[in-house]
């Protein structure tokens, strides 16, 4: 997955440092949770979810140690926030 920048500016884009980064089969959607700080990657041909943490200043994403199964040919990914 090739992560860029984007320059309020103009709009130019530049890619961010260690780009592109490792997902898994078939990335097909990508969201960021609400405070973010964690991306979640949907894996169509593999039936799997990724994490990552996102370096704030630099904008580089890290793997999480982990890999959820989603069953088959996830699509779509959603983070719904909710408030006490």
């Amino acid at each position: 997955m090739t992560v860029f920048s984007i320059d309020p500016t103009n709009g130019n884009l530049s890619a961010i440092s260690g780009s592109p980064f490792a997902t898994g089969t078939g990335p097909t959607s990508f969201a960021f949770e609400p405070s973010g700080k964690f991306a979640y990657v949907t894996n169509e041909l593999a039936g799997t979810l990724s994490g990552y943490s996102l370096n704030a200043s630099t904008g580089a994403l890290t793997v999480l140690p982990w890999v959820a199964s989603t069953g088959r040919f996830p699509t779509t990914i959603a983070i719904v926030e909710t408030r006490p």
